[in-house]
């Protein structure tokens, strides 16, 4: 998939200078700029927000999390994640979990974190997982037009998890180190050359090539609703996350999930044969049934797989509806 064709065609008329970057597979903003050798705070994400019957997008550094409690009195009401069932269908042209932030296409207001606002450039998905736009900051407002405001928090500073454990915050990190887009990429030049130039030299294999670990993958879960234990389970896969860095979020009746993989070993003197490990932030988003408890969601961590737990309100349980047959009138006899 490639990007859309109204969005091409709305920045070429717009006669805006951009960019197109085709990189491997990614599935969070953080992964792309893992795979684009930047920071995380370089690189937008758009986010699907809903406030009652309403749909906006929240633009933010991929390194940040959407504070919505800041977020409500800015937009003047409550506002929530939206789920993947209702963002089906508003972006047909963008794979899921890629919209770019340009709400205008898609009859949406466009609320960008000033934290964005101090960088000169700007990188952002464009309807694909594979592909990227560089623009300047300046050009997207101009395109974009949205409200700037402050909605965002540094990861630092997510809620902590419910999961039971010692430490109940983590902090994430963040790459401080700030380079300009024109050294920043000569440098990387530089740096690939010299790989190049000494694997020549010492004769070994191409395929011996230090190489990029892969940005992380969209978790698979399970969820099911136990009628008899009158509860909702959900199973996550969380291969190499230690409990310490998941964190888990309810919003009205919606249960976002935020767990981070880390490197626990790197070596810069090792070229890597295979490479397939991935690491950085995953997210998942569930709508949780009518019914469920909020307040008494458990969650667990064993051999790799987090399991969510919370009861179910008996009412709202499906229950099998029995279909009566009509009595048929029995037909009047011949005198």
């Amino acid at each position: 998939m490639t990007m859309p064709t109204h969005l091409k065609s709305h920045l070429d008329q717009a006669k805006i200078s951009y960019s197109q970057i085709s990189h491997v597979p990614t599935y969070t903003a953080q992964g792309t700029a893992s795979v684009m050798h930047v920071p995380g705070k370089d690189v937008a994400k758009t986010i699907v927000l809903r406030t009652g019957e309403k749909t906006l997008l929240a633009v933010l550094p991929a390194s940040y999390h959407v504070n919505l409690n800041k977020l409500a009195p800015i937009v003047g009401s409550d506002v929530r994640l939206a789920t993947e069932s209702e963002c089906y269908g508003l972006f047909p042209d963008c794979e899921p979990g890629a919209v770019p932030p340009f709400g205008e296409l898609y009859g949406l207001p466009v609320y960008v974190d000033e934290a964005l606002a101090d960088d000169p450039e700007i990188i952002f998905s464009v309807g694909t997982h594979s592909d990227a736009i560089r623009m300047s900051n300046t050009d997207f407002v101009y395109l974009a037009r949205p409200q700037i405001c402050s909605f965002a928090d540094e990861r630092s500073h997510l809620i902590s998890s419910v999961i039971s454990t010692d430490t109940t915050r983590r902090k994430i990190m963040n790459n401080l180190a700030r380079r300009g887009s024109v050294f920043g990429d000569l440098f990387d030049f530089r740096r690939e050359f010299d790989e190049m130039f000494n694997r020549l030299l010492s004769e070994q294999p191409f395929s011996a090539a230090r190489s990029v670990a892969p940005a992380p993958e969209v978790p698979a879960i399970e969820a099911w609703v136990d009628k008899e234990g009158k509860s909702y389970h959900v199973r996550l896969a969380l291969p190499g996350v230690d409990p310490q860095n998941v964190q888990l979020n309810v919003q009205s009746n919606v249960l976002s999930i935020s767990a981070e993989r880390k490197m626990t070993r790197e070596s810069k003197d090792v070229n890597y044969l295979r490479r397939e490990f991935s690491y950085g932030t995953l997210e998942r988003t569930l709508e949780l049934p009518e019914g469920t408890d909020t307040a008494k969601i458990a969650a667990e961590y064993n051999n790799g797989v987090l399991e969510i737990s919370a009861p179910v309100a008996a009412a709202a349980l499906p229950r099998r509806i029995e279909i009566k047959s009509a009595v048929k009138p029995k037909a009047a006899s011949a005198s």
